[in-house]
């Protein structure tokens, strides 16, 4: 893949944001395709507003992994995400928007800043078929995407080492960030004609979810929640979230649990209980499909790094 833009300077992007959110980082990187990140991490418990000072046409992906407990999410002045960030959750938005987001609480996250560029080329060269300008809105989800997610995972690894082929392996991830960030943007391009879910009826489907995630959750709860049949509920909420309803429940349960494990005392089968699984060893087949660890092995590298 080649350079999307001559005049594009990544090492100008990463002082712009840093100078933007004024947060400390840990590590940064430039990429040979174009792409470029930083690693943030705020231990400051309080409130503070967070600005960009991107180029234009840009897409910023961010992958979070602790919990942000507090985060309005703006672009073009308009809301498009308040809530609670779980931990390895991710999130997609332009550059064209002016992001900003008011959060809460500290947090630790990686952002990598992509060209549209880039995913524009790299489609040409493929042949694939890419809307960006009806893609370029705020996305998120809780690892709908896992390939992408694992692939950010690898690149936060590589790039706050030290190690002598860190920047090869570097430029290596940077080209499958851009493959797997196309099929997420395919994936999750709505359909003409589709069904839609209001912000209202997304907000009141997600509280539900949260609120019972502890409990058994049926189709029908969801699709009452959000005030419509079960047939025009399920399409609705895949073009919303990307994914099937039950899917969703399944990975908020996980990430649930891995906040658990991150943040508390309790022993697994307690967590499991606590977040709908039918037994340990549920939660466990569950949690390593997902996170290619078990509830224990995350449990002992979160305090690890804590302590570290």
């Amino acid at each position: 893949m080649e350079r999307a833009d001559p005049s594009f300077e990544p090492g100008s992007t990463i002082a712009r944001m840093r100078s933007a959110w004024g947060v400390p980082t840990t590590a940064d990187f430039e990429t040979n395709t174009g792409l470029s990140g930083v690693i943030w991490r705020c231990e400051d418990p309080g409130d503070r507003l967070l600005t960009s000072d991107l180029p234009a046409d840009m897409l910023v992906l961010s992958l979070h992994t602790t919990a942000v407990a507090c985060a309005d999410v703006q672009v073009d002045g308009k809301l498009c995400f308040e809530g609670q960030l779980n931990p390895l959750s991710w999130m997609i938005v332009p550059s064209d928007g002016k992001p900003q987001a008011v959060t809460r609480g500290a947090f630790a996250l990686m952002h990598v800043y992509v060209p549209a560029q880039a995913l524009r080329t790299t489609a040409e060269a493929y042949d694939l078929s890419l809307r960006l300008s009806q893609q370029q809105l705020c996305r998120h989800g809780q690892f709908a995407d896992a390939r992408l997610a694992r692939t950010c995972q690898n690149l936060m690894q590589v790039a706050s080492g030290d190690d002598s082929l860190r920047q090869l392996e570097i430029d290596a991830l940077s080209h499958a960030i851009v493959s797997d960030l196309i099929a997420t943007l395919q994936e999750s391009a709505p359909s003409l004609g589709a069904e839609q879910l209001s912000a209202r009826q997304k907000r009141h489907v997600t509280e539900y979810i949260e609120a019972h995630l502890g409990d058994p959750i049926q189709l029908d709860d969801l699709a009452a929640a959000a005030g419509l049949s079960r047939y025009h509920f399920a399409r609705a909420f895949k073009v919303a979230f990307g994914q099937s309803p039950m899917r969703e429940v399944q990975q908020r349960r996980l990430m649930r649990a891995a906040q658990m494990l991150d943040q508390g005392d309790q022993s697994i089968c307690e967590v499991a209980m606590d977040c709908g699984f039918s037994d340990q060893a549920h939660l466990s087949r569950s949690f390593r499909k997902l996170f290619d660890q078990t509830p224990r092995q995350y449990r002992s590298a979160a305090r690890s790094l804590k302590t570290g």
